[in-house]
């Protein structure tokens, strides 16, 4: 469980607001749950030169969709931010609504570099979250490197594999990308083909895993 605050407020705005790298690492914390990332969500809003922020809540069950919705809004404001690395993998309650929280809060984060999201075997995910999140990244204009883990997500269809084709060539930046969907058994031939001009373009390093 993440430690209470001590301090007046004044003091605990102070310590943190000058920040510039959170890393949390909590895997298979089975106390961890929505209440936890409102602990996180405080810290967020009180940094003001965040950099980089990596948080890793593997295998953690009770984290559902409304906790990483109050994560996300916390992140809009954050507009020095140029790594985020968010891990919610084996996070069974994640679902499209988390998805959607995330994508409608990072758009307009235009100074992130680096973004790496692992959603490996949150099986309530389906094209609709998939989509809007993809849709979102569009923006990120100074994007340089991105990971997408959704491996076991077994509702991601061709649908929504074929949408990082029309958003992501948007991306003149990006030249890495790292795509793991193993197991995402509704993607088909036809949905690699739907990116392969995006794969063809500009990039300097692709690894792509789609084997099932």
């Amino acid at each position: 469980m993440i430690a209470p605050e001590v301090g007046t407020v004044e003091e605990r705005i102070e310590r943190f607001s000058s920040l510039k790298v959170i890393s949390i690492n909590l895997i298979r914390a089975e106390e961890i749950c929505d209440s936890e990332l409102l602990r996180v969500r405080w810290i967020l809003k009180t940094t003001s030169c965040l950099q980089k922020l990596s948080l890793k809540f593997s295998d953690c069950k009770k984290i559902t969709d409304s906790g990483l919705k109050n994560l996300a809004q916390s992140m809009k404001e954050l507009t020095c931010l140029q790594v985020i690395n968010l891990d919610l993998s084996e996070c069974s309650e994640i679902g499209d609504q988390g998805l959607c929280s995330i994508g409608e809060n990072i758009q307009e984060l235009i100074s992130l570099q680096d973004l790496s999201f692992n959603f490996t075997k949150c099986k309530k995910i389906q094209d609709t979250g998939f989509n809007y999140l993809i849709e979102s990244l569009r923006k990120l204009i100074s994007l340089r490197s991105l990971t997408l883990n959704f491996a076991w997500c077994d509702d991601i269809t061709d649908k929504g594999f074929g949408s990082i084709e029309e958003n992501m060539k948007m991306l003149k930046s990006l030249n890495k990308i790292y795509f793991n969907f193993t197991d995402c058994l509704k993607i088909s031939d036809l949905g690699l083909e739907n990116i392969s001009k995006f794969l063809k373009g500009s990039l300097q390093d692709i690894s792509l895993l789609l084997s099932g």
